[in-house]
């Protein structure tokens, strides 16, 4: 069984266009409510990203974002998928090229940030 990242990302922005195309008026409303504030699927633009090394407090900052602001701000620390992403080329871009690199940083972070929830806002990456 094989799912090609790429084809998911192009399904899933394919999907909330078409939601948002068939839902929402010419003024931006839906019933003659903002769009904005209801359960319509979409994928949070990064806000921030904290750079971290050892004891340097990025932690606290992370921890800081979310809790300042839980139902707005969505906060991953040292996720997985991030990661995975930018070593999967290898260092000296051996296994793939930088563009390809780039690309499949973009769609992992484009996933991360789907929601459906009207209240979230921010995407931040430790």
């Amino acid at each position: 069984f094989h799912l090609d990242l790429n084809e998911i990302v192009a399904a899933s922005k394919r999907h909330d266009e078409d939601v948002k195309a068939d839902s929402t008026l010419a003024d931006g409303t839906i019933d003659g409510i903002d769009a904005s504030l209801l359960a319509v699927p979409r994928a949070i633009q990064p806000t921030g990203v904290v750079f971290h090394e050892s004891r340097c407090g990025s932690t606290l900052v992370a921890n800081s974002l979310a809790a300042f602001d839980p139902t707005s701000n969505r906060v991953y620390s040292e996720s997985a998928p991030p990661i995975a992403a930018l070593r999967i080329c290898g260092d000296t871009y051996s296994r793939c090229s930088r563009a390809t690199a780039a690309a499949l940083l973009r769609d992992v972070m484009h996933m991360m940030g789907r929601t459906d929830d009207p209240n979230e806002r921010n995407l931040f990456f430790k």
